[in-house]
């Protein structure tokens, strides 16, 4: 008998550690259960419990949720009652809800009500509750009900408690016995609450998974905490809580009903806490819940991000809880600013470099949305906010939320070594911050060194500047010892492998990356397209270097049961079968891995290291259109290839998204535009003299919100029955049944080639299409559709680019335009309408009508559609594969300096406009000390007086004036008044009076400002104390240039208390 089946041996096979976690976490939980179940039940519990659950349209999950119900450790029958409030269903839950309660009339309450909501179902029944068990005359049959009623009237009596859970998840058999186990042994503490654990039970997979976000209160069996004092004890589900019904009987408390989809379960629980806030509360591991992710992403937490900003902040609900612990309390408790943060830095996350987030129909209303955001953000401290550690909220989301909302630097900073090239000793340093032009100095051994590139990323909140990342490859010179990084003067910490340092020693960069280089083979160049195809760029790239340049050592992956295996076989490609032994050494031992993809399947097969020590060169599936920074910016690229001019500044240029610089990013051209350039051209000259009828190219992108998972290493997705409900779906196949489209193509003699993106594959067989109309056969090669085809219509596919690059039309039919952009991928640079190769439509008729536009022209390409053409790719001269080897052999180039002095003097100036005098007096004086490396820089005035200037406020006058002298400037040139007086300043701070004096002796002073220098004098000699020199210029001022004496005795008693408040107010000069 075979244990396992061919899949999952093969998994077993290549990737052991993924099938033994992956075995785990579908069998733990279950198989504890089953034990479990051994155990004896606990008959009588020590106290009583209701369940109140919402029910909408749940029959699928019901008969899981009231069995995981029935089968507690601690007694149903005895312990446990089920009020099921039925918020207008229309499906079966009625029907099964009530065949339960007919098994079991003694615990389970039905009730039912027009569709109102959760948090108007929980209200009914937690009404239908205090209504019942306050009242010990209301009538009611329910035995186990008057037991209790009767019960409550007694002292000594058993307890109730209150919990919500929904009715699509279930409950570990442990659930309610750990609860009432912890309650009797804890009976004198006070605990008002219960929080118990939640799993995540993912439909799809059958898979359990302990990684809730706030799942780290249960890192002890057990915890009890004073509510007043939670502070990251965040409770924000009342479905995995329990309450103590006396207390909730007494208040006024109920779910807010007008507050969607989430927050009246964080609203609920932490007002009642605000009420017993020196009570107790209690967290207990052991009492799990499982939380289902539904299959068809519907689960209530899978849909906060598509509604909860508008509707929390419009309605201000966060706003008033915030404010209304503050006026209880004065100071608002830790805990409730930190629920708030959590619920607020889920919403951040959703929007950050995402403006089609929302879509505010009036001015009003955004400023609406922003002055709440910034209210909120008044009442949450700045402390709370930098100790945030919770929902993967890390310091550059702090940094952002300081900026964005309370307009405040933070504190301290922090800098990540992001990247180290060993081949060029480049390391890349990075570090977030409100400004732009931030001030950062990186000393190794002491000694500042510069930035070769520097990028500025800009992360937006909507049309607010959230945060920046700067980003600086710099080179770190031979047998360097310590790298020190300071921003703003104070010294920043240095994040590196997980831990930060206050300086890092740099043997720990290299010692990390010993490991990784130690088996791999220099000239070995790993090639893949998809795992599945290829076709695409890393194939024609492997076949003009295997062509060119044979004596480099290259391999090509890819699925032994790929159409494309034989064809690349025949042709002598060296193959490896993607994912299996050899691939993975080879994975393991080459010095570059390029791709034209560059997904975790490739780049993460070995683990999340599998690129250390190599060069990934991604030379693109397509030309980017979209902003795919979010995902792009996960990934670690070492070459970045380019095809457009708009596309590479879009990338490269500082203020994007993007955080790849020139230094990554090269403009050459894709390497399957080569191929495609020549067998157009020989298309043309053979083939086009063939009578044929015309093609129209249909080639829908896809959409990730609406197909399967993958079910395994690589590329192949699981079937999600789902996707036939899809507008996609809907609108692709309107079209190809619509009868306009089929009287067109008589008309015009045309036929239609479909040709779906990979990722729709699984749903070919789902779209009947009509006889004109057929699928791209697997055989048919890409180049030779684009060849063949006369007009594209697609919805946002890149690959519209391929009929550009022929000079051929392309129509844009965008039916779910706002959809994708807030689902797919976000706006970028290209404007369809704009720029694109074609009209853009949004409905069935438009694009019929363009359809026949087009063909009644014999599909030839008018303006301004030929221009975008023309004007948007840098190469059509068939090199294209050249540059980018030739960029592939520059990475393993020596180190060549590429910062100038022109770059020093800018951040110099920058410096010093922004007082970090240390930074610019050391850079002005490395200007000074390198004069004779620069063209474009020559001595001057302004930078002898900048230097002095910086060296002066950082307290180092003495040693700018010896290193003036020794350069001997004085004799170089000739020093204008404003030279002398900045010299004199660095002497006033040395309090050297006599060179003051003989220095201000020694100035020319024309004639209209003498009386200004002699006030100038007047003050100087006050200042030293010298009453010789002081009565001389007095009387002079007073004789001479005829000024009262009360104006003169003023003057001096002005100055005098100028000079106090500013040696009072003196503080050290900033730097590193």
């Amino acid at each position: 008998m075979q244990l396992l089946s061919p899949k999952k041996l093969r998994k077993l096979q290549n990737n052991p550690q993924a099938f033994f976690k992956d075995a785990i976490d579908k069998r733990i939980y279950p198989i504890a259960n089953q034990l479990k179940a051994i155990k004896p039940k606990k008959k009588q519990g020590y106290n009583q419990y209701f369940i109140i659950s919402a029910v909408y349209n749940v029959e699928k999950y019901l008969n899981d949720y009231f069995e995981s119900i029935l089968k507690q450790r601690l007694d149903f029958k005895n312990n446990i009652h089920i009020i099921c409030v039925d918020d207008g269903s229309t499906d079966k839950s009625a029907e099964i809800i009530k065949k339960y309660q007919s098994k079991y009339p003694n615990n389970i309450t039905y009730l039912h009500k027009e569709n109102g909501g959760q948090a108007s179902a929980r209200n009914l029944g937690l009404k239908w509750l205090k209504e019942h068990l306050g009242n010990d005359t209301a009538p009611h049959t329910n035995s186990t009900m008057q037991s209790i009623l009767k019960a409550e009237s007694k002292p000594n009596t058993k307890p109730i408690w209150v919990t919500f859970t929904d009715p699509d998840d279930f409950l570990d058999r442990d659930y309610f016995y750990e609860v009432d186990e912890f309650l009797e042994e804890h009976p004198k503490d006070n605990i008002s609450m219960v929080g118990c654990n939640v799993v995540f039970y993912f439909e799809s997979k059958k898979a359990y998974s302990d990684t809730h976000p706030l799942n780290r209160k249960f890192q002890e069996k057990q915890t009890i905490k004073t509510s007043r004092v939670l502070g990251n004890f965040i409770q924000l589900a009342v479905m995995s809580a329990f309450f103590r019904f006396d207390l909730l009987k007494t208040s006024s408390l109920t779910y807010e009903e007008n507050l969607k989809p989430n927050f009246e379960d964080a609203l609920f629980v932490n007002k009642f806490l605000l009420e017993n806030i020196d009570s107790k509360s209690a967290f207990l591991k052991d009492a799990i819940l499982y939380y289902r992710k539904r299959a068809d992403g519907t689960s209530t937490l899978d849909n906060i991000k598509e509604a909860e900003v508008k509707q929390i902040s419009k309605m201000g609900y966060l706003l008033l809880f915030l404010q209304e612990a503050k006026d209880t309390f004065k100071i608002i408790p830790p805990f409730i600013q930190n629920t708030v943060l959590y619920d607020l830095i889920w919403q951040i996350k959703a929007t950050l470099n995402n403006p089609s987030k929302f879509n505010f129909h009036t001015r009003e209303e955004r400023e609406e949305f922003f002055l709440l955001w910034d209210k909120i953000f008044t009442l949450i401290d700045t402390q709370i906010i930098l100790s945030f550690n919770l929902a993967g909220c890390w310091f550059y989301d702090k940094i952002g939320i300081l900026n964005c909302f309370k307009s405040e630097y933070p504190p301290f900073q922090i800098t990540y070594i992001d990247d180290f090239n060993p081949k060029t000793n480049q390391v890349l340093l990075r570090y977030f911050t409100p400004d732009d032009k931030d001030i950062e100095s990186i000393r190794v051994d002491g000694q500042e060194v510069y930035a070769d590139t520097l990028k500025i990323a800009q992360n937006d909140f909507l049309d607010r500047v959230f945060c920046y990342e700067k980003r600086l490859w710099v080179h770190i010179p031979p047998n360097a010892s310590e790298l020190e990084v300071f921003i703003r003067g104070q010294r920043a910490r240095i994040t590196f492998n997980g831990k930060q340092h206050q300086s890092l020693e740099i043997r720990h960069i290299y010692n990390k990356l010993e490991d990784s280089k130690k088996q791999l083979q220099k000239d070995l160049w790993l090639f893949m397209d998809r795992d599945t195809e290829a076709d695409d760029n890393a194939e024609h790239l492997y076949r003009y270097i295997a062509a060119n340049h044979p004596q480099q050592n290259i391999v090509f992956a890819l699925r032994q049961e790929s159409k494309d295996w034989e064809r690349l076989q025949r042709e002598g490609f060296n193959l490896v079968p993607f994912d299996a032994g050899k691939f993975k050494e080879a994975l393991k031992a080459c010095d570059k891995v390029i791709s034209s993809h560059i997904d975790s399947y490739l780049v993460e097969n070995l683990g999340r290291n599998t690129l250390d020590g190599k060069d990934f060169v991604f030379l693109q599936h397509g030309f980017i259109i979209h902003d795919l920074s979010e995902w792009l910016n996960t990934k670690k690229i070492r070459l970045f290839i380019t095809s457009a001019k708009g596309e590479w500044e879009s990338i490269t240029r500082d203020q994007t998204h993007y955080k790849f610089s020139s230094n990554e990013v090269r403009l050459t051209g894709l390497s399957r535009h080569d191929a495609l350039l020549k067998k157009w051209e020989e298309y043309c000259v053979n083939g086009m003299q063939k009578p044929r009828p015309k093609q129209i190219l249909v080639m829908p992108t896809w959409r990730k919100y609406i197909v399967g998972e993958t079910k395994q290493v690589g590329n192949i997705r699981a079937y999600n029955p789902q996707f036939l409900k899809s507008k996609y779906f809907k609108a692709w196949h309107e079209l190809f049944t619509n009868p306009k489209l089929e009287e067109l193509c008589k008309k015009y003699n045309v036929k239609i080639l479909l040709s779906p993106h990979q990722n729709i594959m699984p749903y070919i067989q789902d779209f009947k299409v009509p006889s004109f109309v057929v699928f791209r056969g697997s055989e048919d090669s890409l180049q030779k559709v684009f060849m063949e085809s006369d007009l594209m219509i697609t919805d946002y596919t890149s690959a519209a680019s391929e009929m550009a690059y022929l000079k051929k039309p392309v129509v844009y039919y965008q039916f779910d335009e706002e959809e994708f952009f807030e689902k797919q991928w976000r706006k970028g640079y290209f404007d369809y309408r704009k720029d694109g190769f074609g009209p853009v439509v949004t409905s069935e008729e438009e694009l019929l009508e363009q359809l026949e536009i087009l063909l009644q022209n014999d599909c030839k390409v008018g303006e301004p559609y030929k221009s975008n053409i023309e004007n948007t790719f840098e190469f059509r001269d068939g090199k294209c594969c050249e540059r980018i080897y030739q960029a592939i052999l520059e990475l393993d180039k020596p180190y060549e300096r590429k910062w100038t002095l022109d770059d020093v003097l800018r951040l110099a100036k920058n410096a010093l406009n922004h007082q970090c005098y240390k930074e610019a007096k050391e850079r002005f004086q490395y200007i000074l000390e390198h004069l004779e490396d620069s063209e474009s820089i020559t001595l001057s005035e302004d930078l002898i007086c900048d230097y002095l200037c910086s060296a002066r406020l950082n307290g180092d006058s003495q040693e700018a004036l010896e290193f003036i002298a020794t350069q001997e400037y004085e004799n170089k040139m000739k020093f204008s008044n404003k030279l002398h007086f900045e010299i004199i300043k660095n002497y006033i701070e040395l309090s050297d009076s006599q060179e003051v004096i003989k220095r201000l002796d020694k100035l020319k002073i024309s004639k209209e400002d003498t009386l200004e220098f002699a006030y100038l004098k007047l003050r100087i000699y006050a200042y030293f104390g010298d009453k010789n020199q002081l009565k001389s210029i007095y009387d002079e001022l007073r004789n001479t240039y005829n000024v009262d004496k009360r104006d003169l005795d003023l003057d001096l008693f002005v100055f005098q208390n100028e000079l106090i408040r500013t040696l009072n107010a003196k503080t050290p000069a900033g730097g590193g």
